[in-house]
């Protein structure tokens, strides 16, 4: 059983780097590509430092769809 939860523990921990990379990647960006800033604003937000984890988890769906939406129309 211990060694279970070492091994989510570990999981957990690998999850949150993975997050916290991807937080500082936005971050650094600053809302300066205008999809962040569109859905940022939406939310009455001006920095993506003030997401918490599942609005991170919105931006980057919200972000993927419009990606997506722009890679359609050069098609």
């Amino acid at each position: 059983m211990s060694g279970e939860v070492e091994k989510l523990e570990l999981e957990i921990k690998k999850i949150f780097r993975k997050a916290q990379d991807s937080l500082k990647k936005l971050q650094d960006t600053n809302s300066a590509f205008p999809a962040t800033r569109e859905f940022l604003l939406t939310r009455g937000l001006t920095n993506v430092s003030e997401l918490n984890e599942q609005g991170m988890k919105d931006l980057q769906n919200h972000l993927l769809d419009v990606l997506s939406k722009l890679s359609k129309k050069e098609d």
